[in-house]
């Protein structure tokens, strides 16, 4: 998902610049600058996004602890979380 995200901000990015050297008037320059912010803005989404992701995925909450299962075999977690309360 977060790979999406960035791919699309940086079409946005790359319309912007592209939008801004064909210029003809102010319009067309208020939109390059738009385009492009909204880009640099939708960017910084995918990068938050991509950190969420590996932190859910690093990490799994055991009654307000949190407990590193990253290396665990699935065993491991399958046992583990049949014995915690939910």
């Amino acid at each position: 998902m977060a790979v999406l995200i960035i791919i699309v901000a940086l079409l946005e990015i790359l319309a912007g610049i592209s939008v801004f050297g064909a210029a003809k008037s102010a319009i067309h320059e208020i939109l390059a600058t738009a385009a492009f912010g909204f880009g640099t803005v939708t960017f910084a989404l995918g990068i938050i996004v991509g950190k969420l992701g590996d932190l859910a995925r690093a990490t799994a909450t055991d009654g307000g602890r949190q407990v590193d299962m990253s290396k665990w075999s699935k065993a491991d977690r399958d046992r583990y979380l049949q014995h915690t309360p939910q």
